[in-house]
């Protein structure tokens, strides 16, 4: 298998521009992304510590690798073929999608819950007026700063918060370009993201896109609606859990600055507060906020290095819930953590990119673990080797 992952990185070396498909003004893109992954839990606990919520706590941890999500194999994530058509008056967007990525691995409340996922956005807008543009469909992480598509990042790894963003949306959205460096837009959806959709609710945001400086662009997001939320209903005679609808205020932005033509940065900053979803007084309201700052630099045409620094709060685990524990530890939890990545990334051709690279995540508090002989803290060590062709 890896003579086989070799020789497809030197046969995809020799690729150029010319195999692009594009008639008049539509355009045919080809993605694969493959990688392999090996994971490091450092528990720091001792060997009482049960062998099955071992395996629970390894679960948990790792679902937070999107875009690894198999670990110690050489994997297909992403092999997806896009059509694109635009012209003045019309535009449309369809992309199918194979591989690890099809699963759902985004959302860890459900550690047991798969989907297959085979069509990754689809959507179609006119242009009844100059500037002003009306688009509905399938929309896909339309407020991520980093997307969970490597050949899109700087690195093949994402931010936690890349997997608790609005995911996909079915969705209607109309924007309107007031100048040529701003515009804004508004967003109508059937709910925070698909598998989320609370029945006859809508859910509603605006977004602002701005360049203040040629080598600046300022996004900023929100998406207001209902959602299903899971609880803790009773603690007595045990830990019952029980969900209901509740209002989530999502809120973001994204800052792209271009230093020259070698270094370049991004930036996302989330902020989501819930109704009723404190973990522990049920009725009160709870934030979550996470960001990070990402860079790259090109040494030459060939050559790049890049890293990234994150911070996530979600102490009340409005998307980091970890109620795996409960069996043996009577405290459910949500996440703070904070990570970085380095990668090295080697493209022989624009469009081919192979990356050596690695994520380590640090997990500050005890994840449900209520006893004073264990220490505070997990952490989480990922190497990743990965290539792609983007085109």
């Amino acid at each position: 298998m890896k003579k086989i992952f070799i020789l497809t990185f030197i046969l995809a070396a020799n690729i150029s521009y010319a195999q692009i498909f594009t008639y008049d003004n539509l355009e045919l893109g080809l993605n694969i992304d493959a990688y392999y992954a090996k994971n490091s839990i450092g528990k720091e606990v001792s060997s009482q510590f049960l062998d099955e919520a071992n395996s629970y706590l390894d679960y948990y941890l790792n679902s937070y690798n999107y875009t690894t999500p198999i670990q110690d194999r050489i994997r297909l994530y992403n092999a997806s073929l896009t059509a694109r058509y635009s012209d003045e008056d019309i535009k449309g967007v369809a992309t199918l999608q194979y591989g690890d990525i099809i699963e759902d691995y985004y959302y860890p409340y459900y550690p047991y819950f798969e989907r297959n996922d085979y069509i990754r956005e689809a959507n179609a807008g006119f242009s009844p007026v100059d500037d002003l543009w009306i688009e509905g469909g399938i929309f896909f992480q339309p407020f991520s700063a980093e997307p969970v598509l490597p050949g899109k990042n700087f690195l093949t790894s994402t931010a936690i918060q890349s997997g608790v963003e609005p995911f996909k949306m079915n969705a209607l959205k109309i924007s309107y370009e007031f100048i040529n460096n701003l515009s804004a837009g508004f967003i109508l959806s059937e709910g925070y993201s698909e598998g989320q959709t609370v029945e006859k609710n809508k859910s509603f945001g605006f977004m602002i896109d701005y360049s203040p400086m040629e080598n600046l662009n300022i996004k900023i997001n929100n998406l207001t609606g209902n959602v299903y939320h899971f609880y803790i209903e009773s603690w007595d005679p045990y830990i019952d859990f029980d969900s209901r609808k509740v209002l989530r205020f999502f809120n973001n932005a994204i800052i792209t600055y271009d230093f020259n033509e070698r270094l370049q940065f991004i930036s996302g900053i989330d902020f989501i507060v819930q109704e009723k979803s404190n973990l522990y007084v049920f009725d009160k309201s709870v934030s979550m906020y996470s960001g990070f700052i990402s860079g790259r630099y090109k040494i030459n045409d060939k050559l790049s290095i890049s890293g990234r620094m994150e911070y996530l709060n979600d102490k009340h685990g409005i998307f980091t819930f970890a109620g795996y524990f409960i069996d043996y530890f009577p405290y459910p939890t949500g996440m703070e953590a904070g990570a970085f990545a380095f990668g090295i990334q080697y493209s022989p051709k624009p469009q081919l990119y192979a990356r050596l690279e690695m994520n380590y995540m640090d997990i500050y508090q005890r994840l449900g673990l209520n006893y004073s002989s264990y220490r505070n803290g997990y952490s989480k060590f990922t190497g990743i080797a990965s290539m792609g062709l983007n085109f």
